[in-house]
């Protein structure tokens, strides 16, 4: 997929974006992800958000492929869960797993699954939620990742269709799997920001989708 040289808007939305993200997490240093700050976080996630979706907004609108629309979904989706992920991670990732389905469907109906592919995404499930096990045990929480394991899966493997959305959705698995590390295990800030970092370039690659040449 070739990407087409970006209008000024595009331009003035993608750098503005960025700035905010580098401002916010400048704020989460100095003032700490605490209880207090959660309304800043938000607000300042909303207008980085904001961003991303009037990028993909102004690009779409030329372009009504099923899986454009999807994407599109998708993107508010993964905003509503990064916006309010701050104040209940529960709902934030309810957003995210809305986003996820949004987007899988729209990769199945494009480019398809062959047998292989489903076989893969039943192997890689299965492995991944046997490690799950083996690491939590039997807690109430492992149906529910069991789950979303089952949906990521699924998404990296319908993926495989295209190269660009290939990459795009290997970024983002990458980002919820350091999302669970430290989640789960190692909560650093500086971990956060590496997370918070890959997700967004994800995000933004999926934005840029809407420019492409061809496909």
């Amino acid at each position: 997929m070739k990407i087409n040289r970006l209008d000024r808007r595009t331009s003035i939305l993608l750098t503005t974006g960025i700035i905010l993200c580098f401002f916010y997490l400048l704020m989460c240093h100095i003032t700490g992800r605490t209880p207090e700050t959660k309304i800043y976080r938000c607000f300042f996630k909303f207008c980085i958000n904001a961003c991303w979706i009037c990028i993909a907004y102004i690009n779409s609108r030329e372009d009504h492929g099923q899986l454009k629309k999807k994407i599109l979904i998708s993107l508010v989706f993964y905003s509503i869960g990064d916006i309010l992920a701050p104040a209940n991670y529960l709902i934030g990732g309810i957003g995210y797993f809305i986003g996820h389905i949004f987007i899988t469907f729209g990769y199945i109906k494009q480019y398809g699954m062959s047998k292989k592919q489903i076989l893969f995404s039943a192997i890689a499930s299965t492995t991944l939620i046997i490690i799950l096990i083996l690491t939590l045990g039997f807690e109430i929480r492992v149906p529910f990742i069991a789950i979303y394991i089952l949906l990521l899966t699924t998404l990296f493997v319908s993926s495989f269709g295209n190269k660009y959305f290939f990459s795009t959705v290997t970024i983002f698995l990458l980002s919820d799997v350091l999302a669970y590390v430290r989640k789960m295990f190692f909560n650093y800030n500086w971990l956060y920001d590496i997370t918070l970092s890959v997700y967004y370039i994800a995000i933004i690659m999926y934005c840029l989708s809407f420019c492409r040449i061809e496909e």
